[in-house]
């Protein structure tokens, strides 16, 4: 058990917020995510540097357990209504995940808000629950929207965790103002993630190093892997939904995306990326990804001007 903790604590626990420039790329990240992970990793810095000649504001919320939850809110130069709220993976913070997206998505007229999860980056917390309390926080971050601008039209997307925890969100009641949901390389459920991750990337076997694990979820966290399944909450979803995958992921592999859109209910549409590894279809496809995005979410902004 005290094992199960450890690896917990180390899986689970706060991840601050480091430069860029500082994290090192290891020789074996590419074959750990898949291809352009130095490329995302070189393109994230110089965007992140783009962004922060810009005026940015430090917006906060607190969550139901009472922990402060931070974000960086950029408005695009010209007024908008539109708004994207950019939600983070795993082990990282919304700036470092998300840089290259802000600045497609501000050129493209949306004002953009790039929250850290909670026990990541400049939000409290001490350990991260894979989407299922980051989710009941995401509701927040558009409650703290809509009190900006009521007449905000509202995209939510998320990568990897950050792809998983928007999923989550589609079964949720959601206001009206958000219109589209886009998910980018999200896993379809957390145990079956975490079986992967352990028997194909770590070669660790499941048990019982993950059952130690999820006793130490469910006792920290109050959830266990197996009820974290985003395949059933777009089964109800109602918000149209975006889903794009890398199809060279070694870390989440690409068929979760098919599952997803194979059952999610509301309105839809598939898009891989190929040769793109782990979170890099945006960087892979380029103009491809974003025009692809674009196009789709539009369509639920029309009608409301």
């Amino acid at each position: 058990m005290l094992i199960g903790y450890v690896v917990f604590s180390r899986i689970f626990g706060y991840y601050p917020f480091p430069s860029s420039k500082d994290l090192p790329i290891s020789s074996s990240a590419e074959k750990i995510m898949g291809p352009d992970f130095k490329t995302l990793r070189d393109g994230g810095i110089d965007a992140t540097e783009e962004l922060h000649k810009k005026n940015i504001e430090q917006i906060s919320t607190v969550s139901a357990d009472g922990l402060t939850l931070r974000a960086s809110f950029i408005k695009c130069e010209v007024p908008s209504d539109k708004y994207f709220i950019l939600v983070h993976g795993h082990n990282s913070h919304g700036m470092k995940d998300n840089s290259l997206k802000a600045v497609g998505y501000l050129a493209a007229g949306y004002n953009v808000l790039l929250p850290d999860n909670r026990a990541c980056g400049n939000s409290d917390g001490k350990y991260e629950t894979f989407g299922y309390r980051e989710s009941e926080d995401l509701l927040l971050w558009i409650d703290k929207i809509i009190e900006m601008n009521p007449r905000c039209k509202i995209v939510l997307e998320g990568c990897s965790l950050g792809g998983a925890t928007v999923c989550l969100v589609a079964s949720k009641k959601l206001p009206q103002n958000v219109k589209a949901i886009v998910s980018d390389c999200a896993f379809a459920s957390a145990a079956d993630e975490f079986k992967f991750m352990f028997n194909n990337i770590y070669h660790f076997p499941t048990f019982p190093l993950l059952n130690s694990i999820d006793f130490w979820n469910k006792k920290i966290n109050g959830s266990s892997l197996k009820d974290i399944r985003p395949v059933d909450s777009v089964a109800a979803a109602k918000t149209p939904m975006f889903f794009v995958h890398g199809a060279a992921d070694r870390y989440v592999p690409a068929e979760n995306s098919k599952v997803l859109y194979d059952n999610c209910s509301s309105e839809k549409e598939l898009l891989y990326i190929e040769n793109a590894g782990h979170a890099a279809a945006c960087v892979k496809g380029g103009e491809r990804y974003f025009n692809a995005v674009l196009t789709f979410v539009e369509k639920y902004m029309r009608g409301d001007e």
